[in-house]
């Protein structure tokens, strides 16, 4: 293997008995090579030799208690084709309390052609170069609502919905 997995996690003991003010902390990052990918995701096998040879980075910096939980960081990224970071806060994980979360979005695609092979039958869609997105999602117990942006060479498309996800 050539890819590297590195991290820590720390939390007081009391998590262990659901304390909402029990503190905890994910640091956490991977750097997968191509080649080894097939151990990690063994479905990617008839992919693989469609991934370029840079590395895929990912990164997770995440911390807070079990009331408030902070997402310092969320990434992913490959060099010269795809760069996505997120951001945001999670409330009331374990609480009876309606969970609420919100997160803002960044993200490149330098080149469309990196992703074109995952989307099926890639026939009739093309995904264009430098696509950036950038946006937010809040959720408020059953309420999911969205902003978001997109630019694609000079032109924009801005986005906005909201979803009831009750059952």
């Amino acid at each position: 293997l050539n890819s590297s997995l590195k991290g820590s996690l720390e939390a007081d003991a009391s998590i262990l008995q659901q304390d909402r003010y029990a503190q905890l902390r994910l640091n956490m990052g991977i750097s997968l090579q191509p080649i080894d990918a097939i151990y990690f995701i063994p479905s990617i096998s008839d992919k693989l030799s469609l991934l370029s040879a840079s590395p895929i980075d990912a990164k997770i910096d995440v911390g807070g208690n079990l009331s408030t939980l902070h997402l310092k960081e969320l990434s992913l990224s490959v060099p010269d084709k795809l760069r996505f970071n997120m951001e945001g806060d999670l409330s009331n994980i374990i609480s009876p309390k309606p969970m609420k979360a919100r997160a803002t979005l960044h993200g490149k695609l330098m080149k469309g052609s990196f992703v074109q092979p995952f989307i099926g039958d890639s026939s009739s869609v093309v995904i264009p170069d430098n696509i950036a997105l950038n946006g937010k999602i809040e959720l408020d117990g059953d309420s999911l609502r969205t902003k978001m942006g997109m630019h694609i060479d000079g032109g924009k498309l801005f986005m906005r919905g909201a979803l009831n996800i009750s059952d």
